[in-house]
């Protein structure tokens, strides 16, 4: 389910015709013409854990990647200089704490942080200077140790803009209800190849999203108070699609709501017609121990809705829900 990150066998090698050392006077002046092709960072050893760093940036610099370098770090209260930097790429390192507050990224609207085996960030690591983010990418870390304990959604309280945010893969069993209350702009979130059992987190104030990816989670059923609030969302943005593949829905006779909704939204469920919903095992399914109110079942979901058919398979049958034109 999730992905390995590489072992750092090695000491860092950088090839470089400009280094800068961390500290506090260090800075760039917007005027100066540095031809630079690659920056090397190293923290003054007899600074103070406590104290603001200020890391130099060119200032016309737009596009910062440090990808894949195997580098070992614990962010902490760190300052960009003045800058126009609008994406960030420092995925596949091993940024284990993020800590904060990170400022001075007026101009940022890209920032990957995927693969950094990260198992804890704070609540006020995203200061106010990040309220033009619009591309968070946080996947395959380890964010399911700190987020479920965020009871009042301040981690990401200042992403006002944020349109794409990437939970994919951080093992991720819970997320507390007001998680994502500042994200009224938000149109993808994904939280794919998690250990979700159910939908518990607000989602009516995600009124501009378009795909919801829960693919790859332990979820059986989506319950009535959460198909309220998809429908909520779906009268407001006319386009919503849910990824529900790979997870483990239950038998439909104790879910007949779920499925009468799945089977009537105008919400777009991938790939229902190529997906079987549930599978019903006949040790499980209490239908089954009585013919004549499986015969029943069957015939009352029939009227919910024509388009059901039934395929039996070995021990097992499958229930199918298609979609005309899917």
């Amino acid at each position: 389910m999730f992905k390995a990150h590489k072992e750092d066998r090695h000491p860092e090698t950088c090839n470089m015709n400009f280094v800068c050392t961390w500290h506090r006077e260090a800075q760039f002046n917007e005027n100066q013409n540095i031809q630079i092709k690659e920056l090397l960072f190293k923290r003054d050893n007899h600074q103070d854990d406590n104290a603001v760093t200020i890391i130099p940036i060119p200032y016309r610099l737009k596009t910062l990647r440090f990808q894949s370098s195997d580098s070992k770090y614990k962010i902490g209260a760190e300052t960009f200089s003045n800058n126009k930097l609008e994406r960030i790429d420092v995925s596949n390192n091993i940024l284990s704490h993020l800590i904060g507050p990170l400022r001075n990224t007026k101009n940022l609207k890209y920032l990957n942080l995927s693969s950094n085996v990260c198992s804890n960030i704070s609540t006020f690591f995203f200061s106010p200077d990040f309220n033009i983010l619009e591309e968070l990418l946080l996947g395959n870390n380890l964010l399911g140790l700190v987020l479920p304990s965020d009871t009042h959604g301040h981690i990401f309280q200042n992403l006002l803009n944020l349109r794409k945010l990437d939970l994919s893969e951080n093992r991720i069993s819970l997320l507390p209800n007001l998680i994502f209350k500042s994200q009224r702009k938000l149109e993808i979130l994904d939280l794919s190849s998690n250990f979700l059992e159910k939908i518990d987190f607000q989602l009516s104030q995600l009124t501009n999203l378009s795909y919801l990816n829960l693919r790859n989670n332990l979820i059986t059923l989506i319950d009535s108070h959460t198909i309220v609030e998809i429908n909520v969302i779906a009268d407001m943005s006319k386009n919503l699609s849910i990824n529900l593949l790979e997870n483990r829905l239950v038998c439909p006779c104790n879910s007949e709501n779920f499925i009468k909704w799945i089977c009537s939204t105008s919400v777009h469920i991938v790939n229902t017609n190529h997906n079987f919903l549930s599978i019903i095992n006949r040790k499980t399914c209490p239908h089954e121990k009585h013919p004549r109110n499986l015969q029943k079942f069957r015939k009352r979901l029939y009227i919910l809705r024509s388009s059901y058919f039934w395929t039996s398979c070995n021990n097992s049958f499958i229930f199918h829900c298609s979609y005309p034109g899917y």
